[in-house]
């Protein structure tokens, strides 16, 4: 939760959209791994694919997918150099009016003053509106891998985006604290 924000419509209290991420991506998943996977096992092993059968299908079908990729984006080296990443997502009708900017900016001031220099996301080669997005907020790409044998795409790719935050300002240009679980009012 000290890694996330919500941007609120103020016009009906409605989240339309959020930035996390985690400030050490190796960390995050040595938890996520330990805490986390044993319970998703037992969810779908004991409740979800006996009341939901197809589910074990899908599963399969992601686990087949998963294995084309020869490594699951971004690499160790990657993580050395950028080891937070980030997630963003905003509702539709919200996109193209520079919420999703402060957003990232927002989150990257955080990680500033989390002592963090550089931070990593992964998206697809099918996300068409986020990859000129997260090249516009100086984002590059730095690692590439096709899926081989995707079940529904063909010609899926896993894209790795980076960015150095060393020596950028570190205050929030939202105009907040930068606290956790800050809400941000969404522009309309």
């Amino acid at each position: 939760p000290e890694h996330f924000f919500v941007a609120v419509d103020t016009s009906n209290d409605h989240v339309v959209g959020f930035i996390c991420g985690a400030t050490d991506t190796a960390n995050q998943e040595k938890n996520f791994s330990r805490k986390m996977i044993p319970r998703i096992i037992a969810r779908l092993l004991f409740y979800t694919t006996w009341r939901y059968p197809r589910t074990f299908g899908t599963l399969l079908n992601m686990m087949k997918g998963m294995g084309g990729l020869e490594d699951r984006g971004a690499t160790a080296a990657v993580r050395s150099d950028y080891p937070a990443h980030l997630h963003i997502n905003l509702l539709p009708e919200y996109q193209h009016a520079g919420l999703g900017t402060r957003l990232i900016r927002h989150f990257e001031g955080h990680l500033i003053r989390q002592g963090v220099t550089g931070v990593h996301l992964e998206t697809t080669n099918h996300n068409h509106k986020a990859v000129p997005f997260y090249k516009k907020m100086g984002y590059a790409i730095v690692h590439e891998t096709a899926a081989k044998s995707h079940p529904v795409l063909s010609d899926l790719t896993l894209i790795t985006f980076a960015k150095r935050l060393a020596g950028r300002d570190a205050t929030s240009s939202t105009g907040g604290t930068g606290g956790p679980g800050e809400v941000l009012p969404a522009l309309r």
